[in-house]
């Protein structure tokens, strides 16, 4: 007996999001009052954070033009620009809509 376990664009869909709120994306880097700020997505929402705030436990050390550097159990990281991971082609609407003919 096999039991098949078939995956649904829905589940796709969710698999797909929950990969994408699991990492720590810098999604800009701007100035507020003269003060650079990073804008980081994680968690399926994106905060505001200056030098010296922390981020699951990754403390932020400086915050520079479309990058982000940060300290982490002792040892230093550094976070650039990221855009958006794209869709997989299966669950990507504006992929299917594109036909392929054959002749």
């Amino acid at each position: 007996q096999q039991n098949l376990i078939v995956k649904t664009r829905v589940d796709l869909e969710m698999q797909w999001k929950k990969e994408i709120e699991s990492i720590i994306r810098l999604a800009a880097t701007f100035l507020v009052n003269g003060e650079t700020v990073a804008s980081i997505d994680f968690k399926g929402e994106n905060k505001l954070y200056r030098v010296g705030e922390s981020i699951e436990g990754r403390k932020i050390t400086e915050i520079g033009s479309g990058y982000m550097n940060y300290e982490y159990r002792g040892s230093k990281g550094k976070l650039t620009l990221q855009p958006i991971p794209e869709k997989p082609a299966a669950i990507d609407v504006k992929q299917q809509d594109k036909k392929e003919y054959i002749w």
